[in-house]
């Protein structure tokens, strides 16, 4: 599969194929699978995006791997409706075989001891000022509107035709001290925003 190019497939082998046999043979094997239909409503399309959006941290290395072994911390910023819905995808999961705990941040500072924030779109107006306060963190940083790996953030989801399509900031990464499979990244756009020409 050449990079860039969406995953396509049926998102609920993933986390059962995870579990089973690890997230790098997962991701090798199952290439992140996940299928968007057009005839889908709103509400399954967005119980889609949060578990997408829970299983690319099965991809990502933290140093240490993550700060010990208390619950996986999940932050969701600027957006109720993804909110809940993460919640409710996250109920009784483990990430890299931690508890997963999902907070409602309502600032940035609410998010310091997270591994994992997610910016929802309504949060887009702010992206320089939200990216700024998070660039000192741990924490991969996801989102899913156009542009904000380009402002700094790590990770992007964008819904395309019968699927998703990701970008990765591996300037942001590298700075963070994560490291995201390389299994992963053949299905990503590679950005390198701080560099120019």
């Amino acid at each position: 599969m050449r990079r860039g190019q969406r995953a396509s497939g049926v998102i609920r082998n993933v986390w059962s194929s995870v579990v089973r046999i690890g997230p790098v043979a997962a991701a090798a094997c199952l290439v992140f699978a996940v299928s968007v239909s057009p005839a889908q409503t709103g509400s399954q399309r967005l119980a889609e995006k949060a578990q997408a959006m829970l299983h690319m941290a099965e991809f990502v290395q933290w140093p240490g791997e993550g700060s010990g072994g208390g619950p996986f911390q999940v932050c969701v910023l600027g957006d109720p409706p993804l909110s809940v819905e993460i919640q409710s995808q996250a109920a009784g999961r483990l990430l890299h075989k931690r508890v997963v705990d999902v907070r409602i941040a309502k600032r940035p500072e609410d998010t310091r001891t997270c591994q994992m924030v997610i910016l929802g779109g309504a949060s887009a107006g702010r992206s320089n000022a939200l990216v700024e306060s998070l660039r000192e963190m741990d924490a991969v940083t996801i989102a899913d509107w156009d542009g904000f790996c380009k402002v700094g953030g790590m990770m992007e989801i964008a819904e395309v035709e019968g699927g998703y399509h990701f970008r990765v900031n591996m300037d942001a990464v590298t700075a963070s001290h994560l490291t995201v499979s390389s299994h992963f990244l053949m299905l990503a756009t590679i950005l390198h925003p701080g560099k120019r020409g």
